[in-house]
């Protein structure tokens, strides 16, 4: 079995992304290009490569493959296959900057590459763990406050659910909600609560770790500012453009007053541009693709009808 395979499996023990596995592939094919040991690596004979990546590819996947190769590393690093010296190189590899935005909400895919980047640069979190939570609290659009006071007996993985539990809210006693979540992460919650005790919460997460967290966050999506809150904007958006009503996002959310989901939803300029080439657009397309299919049932020459789309008469 070679290294890389080797790596691979250690990636799905570990809890990590197998995509780290796949970003390598340019990394490897240089080095046998230039004839380089992993153990010979520097900063300086990786800068042709660097430069190559940069000009030929967008600054997140550049910014992936370092993630990835930096990963690689530490794994050499631990099964004694290079010095610790050579990943100090690696680490001289800047991440790119990134277009940044001020959307108050992110998608499926900034998540997915938030986390892809952060699982390793992040040390002092369990990748599962990271999954979890972060998955679970974009599914779910509950509350810091909530993530840090629900416990394990609150969640009901047969029926994909879990109790949130408010006890206060605007100087009064909350009635406690359901919130529920897809299979992926009742997969994702079962394996971080089997590698650890509960604490202080489900997910043994306290209040300065939990900031810190979203500090550290915020360096790996594309956006000016990340907090707990904008998992919460992005599940009622996530939602909302998959057709479900507000009434649902507001029962879902626990807002007491319906005006203040609607902030949440309230569409940018570009999603009701989407929408109008979605619904406008395509309707008017269909129209005159009917007209032309209706003028078709004739023939052009003769105005026979067509049979099987011949004109007798004509043919």
């Amino acid at each position: 079995m070679s290294i890389l395979e080797d790596y691979k499996d250690s990636l799905e023990i570990e809890g990590y992304s197998n995509n780290y596995y796949y970003d390598l592939k340019s990394f490897m094919e240089y080095l046998e290009d230039y004839t380089l040991e992993l153990k010979d690596v520097t900063y300086q004979n990786l800068l042709p490569y660097m430069k190559e990546l940069k000009e030929t590819r967008a600054a997140e996947t550049v910014n992936k493959t370092i993630s990835a190769i930096r990963h690689f590393y530490k794994f050499l690093i631990n099964i004694s296959k290079v010095d610790k010296k050579v990943l100090d190189e690696i680490c001289k590899l800047k991440y790119l900057p990134v277009h940044r935005t001020k959307k108050d909400y992110i998608d499926v895919k900034q998540i997915e590459d938030m986390i892809y980047l952060a699982e390793y640069d992040i040390v002092n979190i369990h990748p599962i763990q990271l999954k979890a939570i972060i998955w679970f609290m974009f599914y779910t659009g509950i509350r810091k406050e909530e993530v840090l006071s629900i416990k394990r007996e609150d969640f009901n993985f047969v029926k994909q659910t879990a109790i949130i539990k408010n006890p206060k809210a605007s100087g009064r006693v909350k009635e406690p909600r359901t919130v529920t979540y897809p299979k992926k992460v009742t997969i994702l919650l079962k394996d971080y609560f089997s590698l650890t005790d509960e604490g202080k919460n489900a997910f043994n997460m306290g209040r300065s770790k939990f900031e810190r967290l979203f500090r550290e966050l915020k360096y790996f999506v594309s956006n000016d500012k990340f907090a707990p809150h904008h998992l919460r904007h992005s599940f009622a958006r996530h939602c909302h453009e998959r057709g479900v009503d507000i009434k649902t996002i507001q029962k879902l959310l626990g807002h007491s007053n319906i005006s203040t989901t609607e902030i949440y939803v309230d569409p940018d300029i570009e999603t009701c541009i989407n929408i109008y080439h979605e619904k406008i657009l395509a309707e008017e397309t269909y129209k005159v693709h009917n007209r032309r299919e209706k003028k078709k049932k004739y023939c052009s020459f003769c105005g026979t009808k067509l049979t099987k789309g011949k004109c007798k008469k004509c043919n």
